[in-house]
């Protein structure tokens, strides 16, 4: 048996709190086979679990306690229009990956011990829904619809868009994990990333040195009437709207760098190695971003971690 395919699927299984019952014995069913080397599939969906044999077949879905029926019943709305629609068909000329997008870039010169003060923050709003609606994803009844709803259900009903299926097969002596098949939308999803990733990347171009960090949809920079003129203008000329946040300071550690926001009490922690500059360099930051987005958002997406609002 290969000890970390048995992990990863142990993880997957109980990688969230609150764990439903049913996943529970769903998991203690797969156990029982392995322990009599009968062989089996699992299937990880999202948050569904499936599993497949001779002696056991059936289903169990982690419980979602952040979801009301009614957000439930948008998401897969929105599922059901993409899916029922030729979108897809606009976007094959370019295929689009997670390693072309960077969710994240930092300056730099940020180093080990340095404070910055005199910081300023401007947001997308809505940065995933807007785009998604602005490159035709979404029609306008929709995109209505979702201004309705919380920043995590519209999230979840696009992240739902680059779910994966994950196969582990137990052959009755040992396990393997066959090829992750991704959603045939997967493209539409990366795409809306990749149309934010290149909004932010020019208004880091713009800024210059004055330029600090962003984080998917924030960017951080030196609080000058200036500059908040260029982020705006950039903004403005992709039709998106924004909202701005006061930072107190921000203070670079090797591992990390905390962000002091006014109207905050407690500092904001991102997750960062000094030396690191893109997504694209730093794994450990991709996986969060997936986690946050493709969320509990994607399915949660991103491997037990609560949703963030983007």
């Amino acid at each position: 048996m290969t000890r970390t395919i048995k992990s990863n699927m142990d993880s997957e299984l109980y990688a969230e709190k609150g764990k439903t019952k049913m996943v529970s014995n769903l998991k203690t069913k797969a156990q029982f086979m392995q322990d009599m080397s009968i062989p089996f599939k699992l299937i990880k969906s999202g948050s569904t679990f499936t599993l497949q044999s001779d002696l056991f077949s059936e289903t169990a879905r982690k419980k979602d306690k952040l979801f009301t029926p009614q957000d439930l019943a948008f998401v897969n709305k929105v599922k059901n229009y993409i899916e029922n629609s030729d979108i897809n068909d606009l976007f094959y000329k370019n295929l689009y990956t997670e390693s072309a997008i960077d969710y994240i870039q930092v300056s730099p010169k940020l180093k080990e011990g340095d404070v910055y003060e005199n910081v300023y923050c401007i947001d997308l709003t809505a940065a995933y829904w807007r785009t998604a609606y602005l490159l035709g994803i979404i029609n306008k009844n929709i995109y209505q619809l979702g201004e309705n709803m919380s920043k995590p259900v519209r999230l979840a009903s696009l992240g739902s868009l680059a779910k994966r299926k994950t196969i582990w097969d137990f052959d009755g002596k040992s396990y393997s994990r066959e090829r992750v098949i991704l959603s045939p939308h997967s493209n539409l999803w990366f795409a809306i990333c990749k149309r934010v990733s290149d909004i932010m990347t020019k208004a880091t171009i713009a800024l210059g040195e004055d330029f600090y960090f962003y984080w998917v949809d924030g960017i951080y920079f030196r609080n000058t009437e200036a500059n908040k003129d260029k982020v705006l203008k950039i903004f403005r000329e992709f039709d998106y709207q924004s909202k701005p946040e006061s930072i107190e300071w921000i203070k670079v550690e090797k591992k990390h760098f905390s962000v002091k926001k006014l109207d905050k009490e407690k500092d904001t922690v991102f997750s960062w190695e000094v030396g690191m500059t893109k997504t694209s360099k730093h794994e450990p930051l991709t996986k969060w971003i997936e986690e946050q987005e493709l969320l509990e958002l994607a399915r949660t997406i991103v491997y037990g971690k609560k949703p963030s609002k983007k």
